[in-house]
């Protein structure tokens, strides 16, 4: 009987029971058929296998992939309140601080509201462990997601794993510990001695790389070294993959058969060796649970899982089925991880391998080890390439050349540092050792980094075919629009960021969400720079796009904001010799037939930042965009009386849509047939304020807004005009 309709019997079996019994009882059905079909004939066609359970784990995410709120959470929602709630996951430290996860515990207006929240803070709270009763104050909002074309979806991200809101602690006041766990679990100690042990014996921040290779928590490694192994294609190899369980079973494969042949009973009963394979499955799945069971984790351990039940069992492995069965394995546990990048780069590559390794490596000269090596890199290179270039719109052409002798060096990293681990006496010289081995690592992928070329597919044109583009992009509470002119020159206007009084930022607008997306389009340098007014909501991304893109110069009202945020900008215009020009009305500059004309200040208002924002109208054919940055009613009234020409088709709705600003007086004068409305979801000011935007509707203006509609782009020739929101919604 070929294992075809087996593998089909057992996927109908599943999707029958979800539907009878509960999805966990489904799952703890059904495996045992699978089990059977893994090692079967290994004439199999085993892609047809992969292919189909890839399929079917697909359909098990579209099920799972949206997830909703409790209602009974809905009126948590909003202003700060003080919650009570179950610690799930122990503080892991985070660049800005620490970050844990809470299952809430809250009596509220509709019943008992369960859900988990992410709560991070800048504070020291390590003390508090997995299992601890905590009673926490915060305000509680959705997961931020930036909604433009090809970015992360962090909201989703988080939603798959259970949670739906997210909270932040600023005071030491915020949180207290109700009822404390009174024994932490032992992975937790354990995890805990590994980070204490390697930081004691290696420097920061090589010390965060080799913890994370063994716990998994990738969040206290600097976002730069970070940037590096990206920048170099070795982003992998902060992935727990199969090397790492590799060279895990290795590492206990002999000291378990030592021990096995120290018994006399067993040396006349089994194959010591063949038990010596079975029991390294032990320190396998312990290191996979250790790790927080990442899905790269989890696929290589139920392929060696697999493999090693195979031999024992007296069965021909076949890898691609092993490897289907792994996939399922994954999605079954969590079914809507098929659509995380991980996953796919993950199977891409091991199938990229696994295919196309041997042949390429016989066309290679020199010694086998070399061959294979070399094979294995650019296989691996070439087999992701499609899946980084959709998700992340680029690839460094440098990881071929990276790989070569970063992936070698890793192992050796990697073995000496479960060595490090294991011998107790020696614990401290041996990771002092792997400390100085991984400084190494860090510097050659530093220096590399400054010279890596990356492989750009725009995901839209960047000019060049006789069209204006307008793209206004979604950056929260701020404002950020890119304008590309017909011949593809580029001019930014605001970068984004945070308006938060008193409260530290923790997240770079523009080296997050900006950069990538001018990426993504295929902008390489700006003409201009253009800042509205000085407010971190509309600068604060900006220190990063100077550093990152060539720019031609920097237009803003000369006006000084007195915060340090303001002065890191100016430095950074200055340090990359960028030309700053203080603008008035009446001034004009024209690229490519399009004129960016000021229409106002005149001069600056003192103290009225908002009134004296730079408006500039964006003319190409007769189209026209007004940008009106945040102005307000005294500020409108200036720009009615001093303006010649202020109607335009497509208007920024002032200063967020709030009740200070779009009188009716500038609405009319106007005369839009869009209006964009820059906000921020759930954002704490409460905008657009109630008839704001009411006030252009009931002029049939079509109105968009970036908290629902996400980036809002428009394509004119001049003449007609075609907007895309990248949500539309009825």
């Amino acid at each position: 009987m070929r294992p075809l309709p087996l593998w089909s019997l057992c996927f109908l079996a599943a999707l029958v029971l979800s539907d009878v019994v509960s999805f966990p009882t489904a799952l703890w059905l059904t495996p045992l058929p699978l089990l059977a079909a893994v090692f079967y004939s290994p004439r199999t066609p085993s892609w047809i296998l992969l292919l189909f359970w890839f399929l079917a784990g697909w359909g098990w995410g579209s099920r799972y992939f949206h997830q909703s709120v409790d209602p009974a959470l809905s009126p948590l929602l909003g202003e700060r309140g003080h919650y009570t709630g179950r610690v799930t996951t122990a503080p892991r430290p985070m660049e800005e601080g620490y970050q844990l996860r809470v299952a809430l515990e809250q009596e509220a207006a509709l019943g008992p509201a369960r859900g988990l929240v992410l709560l991070s803070s800048p504070l020291i709270i390590p003390t508090i462990q997995e299992g601890d009763q905590i009673r926490f104050e915060t305000r509680l909002r959705f997961p931020t997601w930036y909604k433009n074309p090809g970015s992360f979806n962090y909201r989703h991200y988080l939603a798959r794993q259970g949670i739906l809101l997210r909270g932040s602690l600023e005071e030491p006041g915020d949180l207290q510990i109700l009822s404390p766990k009174r024994f932490p679990s032992s992975l937790a100690r354990f995890r805990h001695w590994v980070s204490d042990t390697i930081g004691r014996a290696t420097p920061f921040p090589g010390a965060a790389v080799l913890a994370s290779l063994i716990t998994g928590e990738t969040a206290a490694i600097p976002e730069e070294i970070v940037d590096n192994f990206r920048q170099t294609g070795t982003i992998h190899l902060l992935a727990i993959s199969g090397q790492n369980i590799g060279m895990l079973a290795f590492f206990f494969y002999f000291p378990i058969l030592w021990l096995l042949k120290r018994s006399e009973r067993i040396l006349l009963t089994v194959s010591v060796r063949s038990l010596a394979t079975l029991l390294t499955l032990i320190p396998v799945v312990g290191y996979v649970l250790l790790a927080g069971s990442p899905v790269s984790a989890v696929r290589a351990g139920l392929v060696y899982g697999l493999m090693v039940l195979a031999l024992w069992l007296g069965r021909r492995f076949d890898w691609l089925s092993a490897l289907a069965a792994a996939a399922l394995g994954v999605c079954l546990f969590d079914p809507s991880v098929v659509f995380s990048v991980s996953f796919q780069l993950s199977f891409a590559a091991v199938l990229a391998i696994g295919w196309f390794s041997e042949p390429c490596a016989s066309w290679i000269p020199g010694p086998r080890w070399f061959a294979k090596l070399l094979s294995q890199t650019l296989v691996a290179t070439l087999g992701t390439m499609p899946i980084l270039l959709y998700h992340f719109g680029q690839v460094p052409l440098i990881g071929f050349v990276t790989n070569l002798w970063a992936v070698p060096l890793m192992t050796v990293i990697l073995g000496g540092l479960l060595l490090g681990i294991g011998a107790a006496p020696f614990t401290l010289l041996v990771l002092h050792g792997v400390g100085e081995l991984t400084r190494l690592l860090l510097w050659g992928l530093a220096w590399f980094a400054k010279y890596s070329l990356m492989i750009a597919l725009p995901i839209f044109s960047s000019g060049g075919n006789g069209q204006l583009q307008v793209h206004f992009l979604d950056v929260g509470q701020g404002d950020a629009a890119l304008v590309i002119t017909p011949h593809g020159h580029a001019v930014l206007i605001d970068a984004g960021g945070f308006l938060i009084p008193g409260r530290p930022v923790t997240f770079d607008v523009g080296a997050k969400v900006v950069a990538p997306y001018l990426q993504r389009v295929g902008v390489k340098q700006l003409d201009r720079l253009i800042l509205s007014h000085p407010h971190p909501d509309h600068f604060g991304g900006m220190p990063a796009i100077v550093r990152q893109f060539p720019i031609g110069e920097f237009w803003y009202n000369g006006e000084i904001f007195p915060d340090v945020s303001f002065d890191t900008l100016l430095s950074e215009l200055q340090q990359h010799g960028v030309p700053i020009q203080v603008k008035r009305a009446p001034d004009a500059a024209t690229i490519d037939d399009v004129t960016f004309r000021v229409l106002a200040p005149t001069q600056l208002i003192p103290r009225d930042i908002n009134d004296n924002s730079l408006v500039v109208q964006v003319s190409y054919g007769g189209v026209r965009f007004l940008f009106t940055g945040d102005l307000e009613q005294l500020g409108e009234e200036r720009l009615l009386a001093q303006a010649q020409e202020v109607s335009s088709q497509v208007v920024k709705v002032p200063h967020h849509a709030s009740q200070t600003s779009s009188s009716v007086p500038l609405i009319d004068a106007v005369h839009p047939q869009y209006a964009v409305a820059s906000l921020g979801e759930g954002n704490m000011f409460h905008f657009p304020r109630p008839g704001v935007l009411e006030k252009y509707q009931r002029r049939g203006v079509k109105v968009f807004r970036s908290d629902q509609n996400g980036a809002i782009i428009f394509k004119t020739d001049g003449q007609k005009i075609i907007v895309s929101p990248f949500i539309d919604l009825p």
